[in-house]
């Protein structure tokens, strides 16, 4: 049995624009680099005007964000999985992907 709770997820960190690496990491951002990834990746900050800019701001000031690089695809996951509260290694269900 399933159950659904309505409305969206809750956000549990922001992960920017990953970069590629010799070896997959997660770093922690600051609250202005934060910010300025929300700004620039907006669609709809233009139209939203100073509403929607203190939106992202209390988005960063809340919401930890993330730099990624991505190494092997097994290793960027691993990384990401303890954030969100997956099992690592593994495709959620126990089993290895």
């Amino acid at each position: 049995m399933s159950s659904c709770t309505p409305g969206p997820p809750p956000v549990v960190s922001l992960a920017h624009t990953p970069t590629w690496g010799d070896r997959a990491a997660v770093e922690p951002l600051g609250r202005a680099h934060t910010l300025h990834g929300l700004m620039t990746h907006s669609a709809t900050l233009a139209h939203r005007g100073d509403a929607g800019f203190h939106d992202l701001v209390a988005l960063a000031e809340t919401v930890p964000g993330l730099t990624v690089t991505l190494g092997g695809p097994d290793e960027v996951l691993d990384l990401l999985a303890p954030l969100i509260g997956a099992p690592a290694g593994g495709n959620g269900r126990g089993e290895k992907i």
